[in-house]
């Protein structure tokens, strides 16, 4: 049988590319170690934004 291939919009594969920066950020500040300079700032800058964004999105729609 042939697995239908998956299809995504520019702004799923997107998402997905957000997302998995915001993955490795969090990996990156899970491992013990002293210096967080080993921290990708770009990727901690990633998910400092998109929670920002999130949060933002949902005050706007409770209120």
């Amino acid at each position: 049988m042939s697995a239908n291939p998956i299809t995504l919009s520019l702004e799923q594969l997107d998402e997905l590319h957000t997302l998995q920066c915001c993955l490795s950020a969090i990996a990156d500040l899970m491992i013990p170690c002293d210096d967080l300079h080993m921290v990708n700032r770009d990727e901690l800058s990633c998910l400092l934004d998109y929670l920002t964004t999130r949060h933002v999105a949902v005050l706007k729609g409770v209120g």
